[in-house]
C-alpha cells in the first residue's frame, strides 16, 4: 500500500502543479519519503526505510531519470 500511496502522492503533485518536470517530481518524492523517515541506502530496504533513489535527481542513475519522466508524461497524457 505505501507504493501505490507513492504513486497517488506524485499524480496528485501533477494534477496541482502542471507545470513540474520530471525532477521536481523527484523533489516531491525525495521530500515526502524524507518527511516518512527514509534515507539513503545503496539497496532498497522497507524495513530500514532505505532507497537507493535518496539522492538529489541529478544523481539518479540514467534510468530512474527516464522514469520519471515517463511518470510525468502519463501523467500529463491523462489530465
Amino acid at each position: 500500500s505505501w507504493q501505490r500511496d507513492s504513486v497517488i502522492d506524485g499524480v496528485k503533485y501533477h494534477i496541482n502543479n502542471p507545470d513540474a518536470k520530471p525532477s521536481d517530481s523527484h523533489a516531491n518524492w525525495f521530500a515526502v519519503k524524507k518527511v516518512d523517515g527514509w534515507v539513503y541506502g545503496e539497496v532498497k530496504n522497507v524495513k530500514k526505510k532505505e532507497h537507493p533513489c535518496m539522492v538529489p535527481y541529478d544523481d539518479l542513475p540514467e534510468e530512474q531519470r527516464r522514469k520519471d519522466t515517463l511518470f510525468t508524461a502519463i501523467v500529463e497524457a491523462l489530465l
